[in-house]
Parts: C-alpha cells; structure tokens; sequence
C-alpha cells in the first residue's frame, strides 16, 4: 500500500478497543484508525486513551474511512449495514468504502451481503481478546468466489500484527468460534479453579493466583516449544503412583475431559443458532 488506509471501527467496546489497543501498540504501520461508538462517553475514553480520531456519527466515519470494521453485537449489525449502505448510495464512486471487516460472531458473508452494496467487498473474522497484547488468534473467511482478495489481504496483515492468522472455509466458522473465540473465557475459568484451590490449601490470595496464571503460562511456552504432543507433555509430569497422577486419576473419574468437550460443543451449537436467526 502506497499510503495509509483508513479503518473505522464501529463499536469500541470490549473487542472493539481490543482491537484499537492491539493496533496502536503493535499494529499494521499502513493503517489510520478512526472510531465511532453511539456511546458517546466510551467514545471518548477510548479515542482520549489511545490518541484516535473518533467520528462524531456513523456517516462522519463512513465519509472518512476507506475500510469499516464492525465491532458491534450481531444483533446491531444489521442496522449499521444498511445505514452505511444508506450513505454510500449516492456518493461519487471515488468516494465508497472498500470493504467491511466484521467481527460479528454468527453473522455469515453471506447475511451481510444482503444489507451491503454489491461493490463493498467482505471479510468475516473471529478473534479473541489476547490480540489486545499481539498474541490474538483469529480466523478468517472471505465470501465465495473472493471477489476481493485485496480486502482478505488487507485484513491478514491487519490481524497478522495481533497474533497468529488463519484463514478457513467459512462452514469451520462456528468450530473456531467455540475453540478459540470463547477459548479465553475457559482459560480464565481453569485460572479461577486453581487459585481457589490453592487458597483453600492454605496459600494467600495472591500468591494462588500468582501460581495458577504462572503455572500455565510456563506449561503453554513449554507445549509451545516441544516437538511432542500434549498427552506426552502430561504424562511427563505424571510420575507413577505421585500427586500428578491421584489427582489426574480424580479428574479422570469426574469425567472433566469429556465435560469440557461437551461445554465447547455447546457454544459451537449456538454459535450455529446465530445463524440461523
């Protein structure tokens, strides 16, 4: 790219500022960012925090973006499309947005084509929130036929600069969508277990913690490093007849594993209701 392009963001709350930290911080030099949220009082903050420009209207961002990233709910999606549509048609064809990057989780390509001008190309993702510190990762999927593989490439450098990128058939949407975009929420949930349990033998509150998130920061860097697979990781550290063991051995019976499939199955199969409404 010869010159910057402009990104707006519509929507900086949890993901959208995310999404704002991760490129300021660390993002793709190319890319201006401009913000826009009806909540004038989060608007502020997050532009004020991250020294943005922020957009006084939907229109004022769409008149001054090259790309727009949607960062709203999914049941808000629909109304920003067509009012971005509404002001796009009518406007010298210099002047149209490029594409739209949503982020939307359980909204297909091919929803979001019906409220968009055939012209505005389109980019599904699904991060996750550790791309506020560039260790993110995110999926993403083009429409059928990718009728603009500038706007995927765009959108690969964009997410690249925030943590690792693939790029998938869009049908394997809502299996990543489970794994890996509610996959923080488990981690801290794990994290959560391990402190309490830790405090309820006896250590303080923040020693537990300090334990629990360094215990599985060293045993991710590790798995991360190795050349084995994760079953031969534990049983490393599962010496016969040990503490490892028993408490394996508990959560074995407790069937924990099979729980947590079944949990992530569950949020796959929502994701799938998503779509479906």
């Amino acid at each position: 790219m010869s010159s910057k392009e402009k990104l707006g963001i519509v929507g900086v709350g949890n993901m959208g500022e995310a999404l704002a930290a991760g490129l300021c911080e660390r993002g793709e030099e190319q890319i201006e960012l401009i913000v826009f949220d009806i909540d004038k009082t989060t608007l502020e903050n997050v532009a004020q925090k991250y020294d943005l420009e922020a957009a006084d209207s939907l229109e004022a961002l769409v008149v001054k973006s090259d790309y727009l990233l949607f960062a709203v709910k999914p049941e808000a999606v629909q109304q920003v499309a067509k009012r971005v549509t509404e002001y796009i048609e009518g406007w010298p064809e210099a002047e149209k947005i490029n594409g739209v990057i949503s982020i939307a989780a359980g909204l297909r390509t091919d929803y979001l084509r019906r409220f968009l001008p055939e012209e505005v190309g389109i980019v599904r993702v699904m991060p996750n929130t550790p791309l506020k510190i560039g260790e993110g990762m995110s999926f993403l999927a083009s429409e059928p036929g990718d009728r603009r593989p500038d706007l995927l490439s765009l959108t690969e450098n964009i997410f690249s600069s925030l943590g690792r990128v693939e790029v998938v058939d869009e049908g394997k949407m809502n299996a990543v969508t489970a794994l890996s975009g509610s996959g923080p929420a488990y981690v801290f949930y794990f994290l959560e277990a391990l402190k309490e349990a830790g405090v309820y033998l006896g250590l303080e509150s923040k020693i537990a913690e300090s334990v629990a998130l360094q215990t599985l920061v060293g045993a991710g860097r590790l798995a991360e490093d190795s050349s084995e697979d994760f079953y031969a990781l534990r049983a490393a550290v599962s010496s016969p007849g040990g503490t490892t063991v028993e408490a394996l051995k508990h959560l074995e019976e407790n069937g924990l594993k099979g729980k947590l499939q079944e949990a992530i199955k569950k949020a796959a199969s929502r994701a799938a209701e998503l779509e479906q409404q």
